[in-house]
């Protein structure tokens, strides 16, 4: 159900009953039995049950025509979201229209796999997004086909630029060979795999029925391998101007900056620390630990002034939440984790090491931080990051992807997580935290 408060507490149940009488009649009802069935028995059941409801002469009504999008319609809404949530739409011909099927190609191609043009583009070369998809959905009067992207408010109106750039470029010069063999090769195992099922089959018959005509559905596959290019270049040319389209944003409400925000003055937080030079800190934060990464990978490291402790340890080794809470004054209000790896030039291998780390980071964070704390872990966007944005917010209640502006400048891949109010740890992480590395941790100097 869809629809406002206050248009859903106005649902009395006279009127839903109503609108079921109106509208769930045998002349708008379609009934798919799927299976090694007996016809004639099914449709004596059908009979007995749906044929005793009498025919109301029900006509749906006449649907006037859709007027066009002219220009930019848009909307911003703050809402108390962790990322921002764009979304692109236009309006796209109908399920029976043979337009529908190169759209379905353009979506492919555009946004509908990992190597698309739009993830290439803007997920895994501008590292904008965190996901991004492009998906044309075909009914029975009209269609939309739209884009939709997960990403940092700030990086909202360049994403758009870019999104339009690619359709232009699509318009232009229109899909390579390979990119059609592949969007229908696509569009070919999905159909093969929804039709795996009896329920998938009796869906894909369903919805087919009564949006528009079975046919359509029976020789889907076939249509989509008669597009040509020059017809998916056409299709993006008619229905996806890019100066005629809606355009929605959501949009995180502004919070105070982290992690100075919410921390009491001499407020008790980690700094998890991999480099000879440690962060600089406010004086008004005390430094209980600073741990560099790496079962054998440990450096020296400069000691922090008073009244900061400065500590050289394993972050793998199993004791060292219980010694931090012992001896380092856990539990913190903030965890900060600047951990990484000596690069090796191999970026899945790097990646991989990157998120070990902060996959421990995060670990430990929730064993020593306090209800209301703030675990900042820097990440780089690549191999499994979604998967460890995930367990992020598993196991805390908000999460920010934050990518500085020095790192945009510089083209780097580097975000920060900044994560907030922890709840519990997810069982995978529990898990990976029971290292069976061994280390002596002890205080430099205090």
């Amino acid at each position: 159900m869809l629809g406002t408060p206050e248009t859903l507490n106005a649902a009395t149940e006279a009127k839903l009953k109503a609108f079921n009488r109106q509208y769930y009649t045998p002349e708008n009802m379609a009934l798919v039995v799927v299976g090694p069935v007996d016809a004639k028995i099914v449709r004596a059941l059908v009979d007995q049950t749906f044929g005793k409801r009498p025919r109301t002469g029900y006509v749906p009504p006449p649907v006037p025509p859709l007027a066009p999008i002219k220009g930019l319609t848009q909307m911003t809404v703050e809402r108390a979201e962790q990322q921002a949530h764009l979304a692109i739409g236009w309006q796209a011909p109908s399920l029976s229209d043979p337009d529908s099927f190169a759209l379905d190609l353009v979506a492919t191609i555009l946004g509908g796999s990992e190597s698309a043009r739009l993830q290439k583009t803007l997920r895994d070369g501008e590292r904008l997004v965190s996901g991004i998809s492009a998906t044309n959905s075909s009914m029975q009067l009209s269609g939309i086909l739209y884009v939709q992207a997960q990403l940092e408010a700030g990086d909202v109106e360049k994403a758009e630029r870019l999104i339009l750039e690619e359709i232009a470029r699509l318009q232009r010069e229109g899909p390579t060979e390979e990119e059609r063999k592949l969007a229908v090769t696509k569009a070919e195992s999905e159909h093969a795999f929804a039709y795996e099922t009896t329920d998938g089959v009796a869906s894909a018959y369903g919805i087919t029925q009564t949006t528009g005509k079975l046919e359509d559905e029976l020789r889907y596959v076939d249509r989509l391998r008669s597009v040509t290019s020059d017809q998916i270049r056409d299709a993006a040319r008619k229905y996806l101007p890019v100066t005629d389209y809606a355009r929605l944003a959501f949009v995180p409400r502004v919070v105070p900056d982290v992690p100075t925000a919410g921390l009491r003055p001499l407020a008790p937080l980690v700094l998890l620390h991999a480099f000879r030079r440690p962060w600089q800190v406010r004086p008004a934060a005390v430094l209980s630990g600073l741990l560099p990464a790496g079962r054998t990978d440990l450096e020296p490291i400069a000691r922090l002034p008073p009244p900061a402790d400065t500590w050289v340890a394993d972050a793998f080794a199993p004791d060292l939440p219980e010694r931090l809470r012992r001896e380092g004054r856990a539990p913190y209000d903030a965890v900060l984790s600047d951990l990484a790896p000596k690069t090796s030039g191999v970026r899945s291998a790097d990646e991989a090491r990157s998120l070990d780390l902060a996959g421990r980071a995060l670990g430990l964070s929730l064993e020593v931080l306090r209800p209301s704390g703030v675990f900042v872990v820097k990440v780089f966007m690549g191999g499994d990051f979604e998967s460890f944005l995930k367990g992020c917010r598993q196991a805390f209640r908000q999460v920010r992807v934050v990518r500085p502006e020095a790192s945009v400048a510089r083209g780097s891949k580097e975000v920060y997580l900044v994560c907030r109010e922890p709840r519990r740890i997810p069982e995978p992480l529990a898990a990976s935290n029971q290292s069976t590395a061994k280390s002596e941790v002890g205080p430099e100097g205090s």
